[in-house]
């Protein structure tokens, strides 16, 4: 299961309809906030986060640390539109398994994240 934590509902549904084509079996949740992002991500436990770098009510990076210090297990990555050095630096420091920017999204890095969360998974199940 991923969870995507994106403000802009047309990118949650390019996303997830986009990664639904190459993983048919694997459900989706979204949230449109940090708070939500939160809340989800206690109530379904997912394998991997793809989460927006600015979202209405913080940064994904406060989520990133959420996800660091409460369920090491889950892969992260962050999907934004800012593609800046300081950014960057931030997202390496956290420890993030992903870094993409919209614009000039790396399909085949998102595909390698979640196809290897999903065989982390399944080693730990």
């Amino acid at each position: 299961m991923v969870l995507i934590v994106e403000d802009n509902q047309l990118f949650r549904r390019y996303l997830r309809d986009s990664l639904s084509r190459h993983f048919p079996d694997l459900s989706f949740h979204e949230a449109e906030s940090l708070a939500q992002g939160r809340q989800t991500l206690r109530e379904t436990h997912p394998e991997a986060v793809l989460v927006d770098l600015c979202l209405p009510d913080g940064t994904g990076l406060d989520l990133v640390e959420t996800i660091h210090r409460d369920y090491p297990e889950i892969s992260v990555a962050i999907c934004t539109a800012h593609d800046l050095p300081e950014y960057r630096e931030a997202a390496r420091k956290a420890g993030l398994d992903g870094f993409f920017v919209k614009n000039h999204l790396d399909w085949e890095g998102v595909i390698q994240l979640i196809a290897a969360s999903r065989h982390k998974s399944m080693r730990q199940a």
